[in-house]
C-alpha cells in the first residue's frame, strides 16, 4: 500500500499546478466582473517593484501620514481606500484596492465565500458578525507584490513583537506562512455597501 501512494505521488507530481497571487488575482478581477462591479484599471507585469527607490518614495509619502495605533486597527477598508488616493497623487505606480482575506499558517483569517460577498451587495450592506466584517483590504502592485498598511497592527494583539506602524511589502509567493488571497479588486464593493 505505502509502495502504491508513493507510486500515485510520483505520476501525479508533474500533474500538480501551482497556483500564484497572479492566479487568484485575474480570478478576483472575473468574480469582480461577475458581480457587475466597476474594475479599475488593472495593470499587470513581472517587474519587481518593491526595491530600494520604492521604499524611498513610498516612506517620503507615509512620514507625511501619521497615522495612530486606532486609525489602523480593523481599519483596512477605510484606510487603504484614503491611502490610495495619496499614493495614486504622489507617486507613479498602478496601487490596486484588493479585497480579499489572508491565509496565516494555513488558517483562513477574515474570509468571506463568494456567496457572502455576493449576499452583502445584494442586501447593500456589510455582514456583521462577532468579529466585524469578515474581510480583509491590502494594495497590491503591477508587480503582484502586496503593500498592507493595517494587517501587522491588526496582529499586535497575537504578536507584541512586531513594531507599531508596521507595513507589510513584499510578494505573497515567497511567503509560505502567511498568503492573501484576493476576491475582489477596487473599492465599487464598498461603495455598493454605501461604506464610502
Amino acid at each position: 500500500m505505502v509502495l502504491f501512494k508513493k507510486l500515485i505521488n510520483i505520476i501525479f507530481k508533474k500533474k500538480q499546478t501551482i497556483i500564484t497571487y497572479k492566479d487568484e488575482f485575474n480570478e478576483a478581477i472575473n468574480r469582480t466582473k461577475r458581480f457587475k462591479l466597476k474594475l479599475p484599471h488593472v495593470d499587470m507585469n513581472d517587474d519587481i517593484l518593491l526595491n530600494e527607490e520604492f521604499e524611498d518614495k513610498f516612506n517620503k509619502v507615509m512620514m507625511k501620514e501619521i497615522l495612530q495605533h486606532k486609525d489602523v486597527f480593523l481599519q483596512c477598508y477605510i484606510l487603504n481606500y484614503k491611502i490610495k488616493k495619496i499614493l495614486d497623487e504622489q507617486l507613479d505606480y498602478n496601487f490596486m484596492y484588493t479585497i480579499g482575506y489572508i491565509e496565516l499558517d494555513g488558517e483562513p483569517r477574515f474570509k468571506s465565500t463568494e456567496k457572502d460577498l455576493f449576499k452583502m451587495i445584494q442586501n447593500s450592506r456589510p455582514d456583521y458578525n462577532n468579529d466585524g466584517v469578515k474581510i480583509h483590504v491590502w494594495l497590491t502592485l503591477p508587480s503582484m507584490e502586496i503593500v498592507d498598511l493595517t494587517l501587522p497592527t491588526t496582529l499586535q494583539y497575537k504578536f507584541p513583537e512586531i513594531p507599531d506602524g508596521s507595513v507589510l511589502k513584499m510578494h505573497t509567493d515567497n511567503n509560505h506562512y502567511l498568503r492573501y488571497k484576493p476576491q475582489l479588486v477596487g473599492d465599487d464593493f464598498f461603495k455598493k455597501l454605501k461604506v464610502f
